[in-house]
């Protein structure tokens, strides 16, 4: 098994671009939740982001 990373991005489903911390290791993404440093969204993030999760494994599958 290899280490978990974090990557922080910005969600673009809607104009809002709320900020996100993406948690994942090898190809399994942990978890998606509101990046707390992001200077727009400060941590806050709609239910749109949290199906990215669900998008991307659709597009990998």
């Amino acid at each position: 098994m290899s280490e978990i990373n974090t990557h922080y991005r910005n969600c673009n489903i809607c104009e809002a671009m709320c900020g996100l911390e993406i948690t994942y290791q090898d190809n399994q993404i942990l978890s998606i939740k509101g990046d707390q440093l992001d200077p727009f969204s400060q941590g806050y993030n709609c239910p749109k982001s949290l199906a990215l999760e669900d998008f991307i494994l659709t597009k990998i599958a």
